[in-house]
């Protein structure tokens, strides 16, 4: 018995083996294409891929450097995304010149709907394989807004223990003031105001209680910080002092820090 097992156990060994053999065989890779020794590394530097503008701007100004700039050089550009976008066909290089620029033109497009495009050079004249300068394909999300400075003032912290100026901005087509990289780049403050009371445009918590939203700051011990508006009063706007105070409630992950109140007092209606 032992025998016709072990017989067995080498047939199967030698049919794994064999399989793996074939299945080697069959795997074949067409080798990477060596980037064009005369080419000039043109490349994107690092740009933010977002790209909100106004209600009346109609184009983007597009940064595009090279390594190798003894030469005039005519590089081709694509794009792809969609119609309302368009680019010249080329960029050209003046001898001597390591960057330059080209227009991204904006047709007609929504108001607050984002839009994706990507910008590619004729590869015959990047490095792929070199993304420590930048990268060779520019992918762009553009939003149209209608935000305006409304009011300017004080926006106080005494979780964070700072205050700064602060600009209080107002969108006509969705009836929302905004707080624009409020505690740090990237993290916005979205309200809507009526009277006294204020709206905080966030997600609610599972009883409703809160309204939360990150603030950007990443504690080194315990990670995000979210700040809760508390829903159980939202009369967050005094008419006579013309002060909003928010009552925020400063939470990570493992806990809370407790709650302590922001503030802006509005100095100056534009």
């Amino acid at each position: 018995m032992k025998s016709i097992i072990k017989s067995g156990v080498i047939l199967l060994t030698i049919a794994a083996m064999a399989i793996f053999s074939a299945c080697e065989k069959e795997i074949t890779r067409d080798p990477s294409p060596q980037p064009n020794p005369a080419s000039h590394r043109v490349y994107f530097p690092d740009q933010t891929s977002k790209q909100v503008i106004g209600l009346d701007e109609q184009s983007i100004t597009i940064t595009i450097a090279r390594e190798v700039s003894d030469n005039a050089l005519d590089v081709a550009l694509t794009i792809t995304g969609n119609d309302a976008f368009s680019i010249p066909p080329s960029v050209s290089f003046n001898p001597g010149d390591r960057d330059t620029s080209f227009t991204l033109a904006i047709g007609d497009i929504e108001l607050l709907k984002n839009y994706h495009v990507i910008i590619g050079i004729d590869e015959s004249q990047t490095n792929p394989y070199d993304s420590a300068t930048g990268i060779p394909v520019l992918s762009l999300n553009i939003l149209k807004e209608d935000f305006a400075p409304y009011a300017k003032g004080t926006y106080t912290s005494n979780f964070f223990g700072a205050a700064w100026r602060a600009i209080l901005e107002y969108s006509p087509a969705t009836e929302q003031y905004r707080f624009t990289d409020c505690w740090m780049p990237g993290y916005d403050v979205l309200f809507k105001w009526k009277g006294t009371e204020v709206t905080m445009q966030g997600t609610p918590n599972s009883t409703g209680t809160y309204i939360y939203l990150p603030t950007g700051y990443i504690h080194s011990t315990y990670g995000m910080i979210s700040a809760y508006y508390s829903q159980a009063d939202i009369n967050y706007y005094n008419e006579a002092t013309k002060r909003f105070t928010f009552p925020i409630t400063w939470v990570v992950a493992a806990g809370s820090f407790g709650a302590n109140n922001d503030t802006f007092t509005i100095e100056e209606v534009y």
